[in-house]
């Protein structure tokens, strides 16, 4: 499900309203001046006009309303991106304060579970994130997000396991593992990214061009009219 916030609605709103100035609200007001002068071809030529516009109009706006959800999703994968790459450096800090002995057991494992927990979190986030791409006309590319993520959350069960047993040096490498896992979550996500606004931003250059020419097309005729 689509969520937008005020901004997003004000943003479609005002296209609504530009959409309405430039097409439909010039036809209707030529529909009433037909109406009044009963000129019942002419006013079924207009209908028919308005009808193309009210259907172009439906054609934009579901192209804005796809912008704004690829718009969504982009942010959401920033969010996850630098979230990621943060507890992938509380990861490695932890990693370093155990093996300079900085820390009792007690202490690390507290610390490590707190990790953990705001992984746990950050998948959440992640399911939103894939809930919303799938919404899209053409979602991107995930799947390898979805192998690291089980990947790091896997270490990072076995890392909170082996200090529980007080198997430090295992845990180590647990750590070390998850953290370059979450880093790999990261670098996916921001290829998939590239990956998919590189295509859609040639599909929208082409769409603009078609766009244009239309709009070049509809000056003609008006001027002949």
């Amino acid at each position: 499900k689509l969520l937008l916030n005020r901004k997003e609605i004000d943003r479609i709103e005002k296209l609504l309203q530009e959409l309405m100035d430039d097409e439909l609200r010039n036809l209707l007001d030529e529909l009433e001046k037909l109406m009044q002068e009963n000129n019942r071809e002419q006013m079924q030529d207009k209908l028919d006009e308005i009808d193309q516009s009210s259907e172009d109009l439906k054609k934009q706006l579901d192209r804005s309303l796809e912008m704004l959800k690829r718009l969504q999703v982009n942010e959401k994968i920033d969010d996850i991106e630098k979230e990621l790459n943060e507890l992938a450096e509380e990861q490695e800090s932890l990693k370093e304060e155990i093996e300079n002995k900085e820390l009792s057991n007690e202490e690390a494992l507290e610390k490590q579970n707190e990790i953990n927990q705001k992984f746990d979190d950050l998948k959440q986030d992640v399911e939103k994130l894939k809930e919303l791409n799938e919404s899209l006309e053409q979602p991107m590319d995930l799947e390898k997000m979805d192998q690291n993520e089980e990947e790091v959350y896997d270490e990072l069960n076995s890392a909170e396991e082996n200090l529980s047993n007080q198997k430090s040096s295992k845990a180590s490498q647990n750590q070390k593992a998850a953290a370059d896992g979450m880093k790999k979550m990261a670098d996916s996500m921001d290829a998939a990214q590239q990956a998919a606004n590189q295509q859609q931003q040639e599909e929208d250059i082409n769409a603009l061009r078609m766009i244009l020419e239309g709009l070049m097309t509809l000056s003609f005729d008006q001027e002949d009219l």
